[in-house]
């Protein structure tokens, strides 16, 4: 299994943007090189994942990550 952590969502700021399509391109690399594993995505937080709480929502979105093409 292969976890590819802290990945920005699609935004109208402009730095935002060209960090969007760097980690595009490497997401896409680590999809050719890892085709054989199971490959997790997870997003970007606004905050450090602390706490119960915290660590509960982290483990929902673990068990429901989100697409690599999102």
């Amino acid at each position: 299994m292969v976890f590819v952590m802290m990945l920005c969502s699609d935004s109208n700021c402009k730095k935002c943007a060209a960090r969007v399509r760097m980690q595009k391109k490497y997401l896409d690399q680590i999809m050719d090189l890892y085709e054989d594993f199971h490959i997790t995505v997870m997003p970007l937080l606004d905050e450090e994942v602390r706490g119960l709480k915290g660590l509960t929502s982290f483990g929902q979105m673990l068990q429901n990550p989100v697409s690599p093409s999102q």
